[in-house]
């Protein structure tokens, strides 16, 4: 399993994930994103990749964004979420921690 962390580089090559930059590109850096994680799971399919928001707000965005795709990306993925029961697959609206996502077989 490999984690995913989001953010931003500052001026010392560190990623700030705390950081918001508000910069207008929020729908297509997920987009690129989510393409990512697709390309490694092609080639590494075996492997999984988790990650969840710095914040509720942010687990909540990338919980929308999943919904709005789920059915492009449930294709190729299986996504599940991260509840306090523990990872049960994806299903839109439902408390979620974090996110797990695998290739299908």
């Amino acid at each position: 399993m490999y984690a995913l962390i989001l953010g931003d580089v500052n001026a010392n090559d560190e990623i700030d994930e705390y950081k918001v930059s508000d910069n207008g590109d929020r729908n297509k850096i997920l987009a690129t994103v989510i393409n990512i994680i697709g390309i490694h799971l092609n080639k590494y399919p075996k492997r999984s990749i988790y990650f969840t928001g710095n914040t509720l707000v942010r687990t909540r965005l990338y919980r929308m964004v999943i919904t709005l795709n789920f059915e492009e990306l449930s294709k190729n993925l299986i996504i599940y979420s991260q509840t306090d029961n523990g990872f049960v697959p994806f299903k839109k609206n439902i408390h979620t921690k974090g996110f797990l996502i695998k290739r299908k077989l």
